[in-house]
């Protein structure tokens, strides 16, 4: 997916908060990143192989959920990252104090490729 089509669907699909329902996770270790908690949290929600990653305007990915951690680790003290799948019907948030939140729909939404 083209970085274009990212920045397009995010604004459309993924806009604002998603349902907190499901509770924030601490995604931080002895003050850094945690591979290993982020990889279970990211996984429990995105089973997919590819995830779309939104830092900005300027930084959104398609990536596999190894090299999603680097990209999250490098942004998430100065910007709201938003993660989903392809059919957006998984969405995650991670805020810059180094939580994260996600939510499961019950099904995809239709996207326009």
């Amino acid at each position: 997916m083209e970085e274009r089509q990212i920045i397009t669907l995010m604004h459309k699909l993924f806009y604002g908060d998603i349902d907190t329902s499901d509770g924030y996770v601490h995604l931080i270790k002895e003050n850094a990143l945690d591979r290993e908690v982020f990889e279970r949290f990211v996984g429990g929600y995105i089973h997919d192989e590819l995830l779309l990653i939104y830092v900005n305007s300027q930084n959104v990915f398609s990536c596999s959920l190894v090299e999603a951690f680097d990209i999250v680790k490098s942004n998430y003290s100065s910007s709201r990252i938003r993660i989903a799948n392809e059919s957006f019907n998984a969405r995650i948030i991670i805020e810059p104090t180094g939580v994260g939140v996600g939510h499961l729909t019950n099904k995809p939404i239709k996207v326009d490729k």
